[in-house]
């Protein structure tokens, strides 16, 4: 599959999807809160993230219905939004997360959401990525993998191309 393909969900894929519809869909979230540590530019971390989410078709998953059947769509890079906040203090970080992962998560719009967030406070400034991800496109043994490349690529460094697509 590539950008603006639509195909049938998996079988493993219907499942969860047919579990998290209505008040269920938030128990099938898969956060990821990663703080980040060094001389880093928040502009670094935007840029790591587009290029995993260039790398994972799975980030870019959309569940749309044809004929009353859902279907994943793969989206653009370009229309994965990474949205960047900044707070004075952790409680307001903290505040932010709860709400966040409060907040329903539509299918249509997106399985995936990236937040780097700028954490001021009196010992200095701490940077986090948040991760709000859909259990239809990670899972425990995928997020590691998405941590680990998130991390190397915030390095700068080269990561193997053309990963294996895991789209189920």
């Amino acid at each position: 599959m590539g950008n603006g393909d639509t195909s049938a969900l998996s079988a493993s894929q219907r499942l969860i999807w047919n579990a998290s519809q209505g008040a269920n869909v938030d128990a099938y979230r898969v956060p990821l809160i990663l703080g980040v540590a060094g001389a880093i530019e928040p502009d670094q971390l935007i840029d790591a993230l587009r290029l995993l989410v260039a790398r994972h078709e799975a980030l870019r998953i959309v569940v749309v219905k044809e004929n009353g059947t859902p279907q994943q769509y793969i989206r653009r890079v370009d229309q994965v939004t990474i949205t960047s906040h900044t707070f004075s203090g952790q409680e307001l970080f903290e505040n932010f997360v709860t709400e966040l992962l409060a907040q329903p998560m539509s299918l249509e719009q997106s399985c995936f959401n990236a937040h780097v967030v700028i954490c001021q406070n009196a010992a200095g400034t701490d940077l986090y990525v948040v991760l709000d991800m859909h259990h239809l496109v990670c899972d425990g043994w995928s997020m590691q993998i998405l941590a680990d490349e998130f991390l190397a690529l915030m390095e700068g460094r080269q990561l193997d191309p053309d990963p294996i697509q895991f789209i189920d």
